[in-house]
């Protein structure tokens, strides 16, 4: 997961790269890169309470893109759960990225969870 830091003179515009790390180890044993995505924004969108909604949602999107979540057959329940579990930390990585506030505060699966 990287981020990439423009000059104001670039519209401060960001990248950041999407990388699936529980598809890692699978792209390692085939020699490969893991795959990534890119999700752009800007500094003043993440800023405001809509933009920042606007980048989560995009973060999300290219999460599931990554991690092959529309390919998944619903009823595997290992692919399903391996899944939702590369989501998520695709998602953690390029949120803790943007260094938000407001985005940070989107991300509700970070959360402690409860058993």
């Amino acid at each position: 997961m990287t981020a990439s830091h423009s000059s104001p003179a670039r519209r401060r515009s960001r990248a950041i790269a999407l990388a699936a790390g529980l598809l890692a180890a699978a792209a390692i044993a085939s020699a490969q890169e893991p795959p990534t995505a890119h999700v752009r924004y800007s500094s003043s969108e993440a800023s405001s309470p809509e933009g920042a909604r606007h980048v989560y949602e995009r973060i999300r999107a290219a999460a599931r893109h990554v991690c092959g979540e529309d390919q998944i057959d619903e009823r595997d329940l290992t692919a399903w759960s391996a899944g939702r579990a590369c989501e998520e930390h695709a998602v953690d990585q390029a949120v803790a990225s943007v260094h938000s506030e407001r985005v940070a505060a989107l991300n509700h699966h970070s959360a402690p969870r409860h058993s």
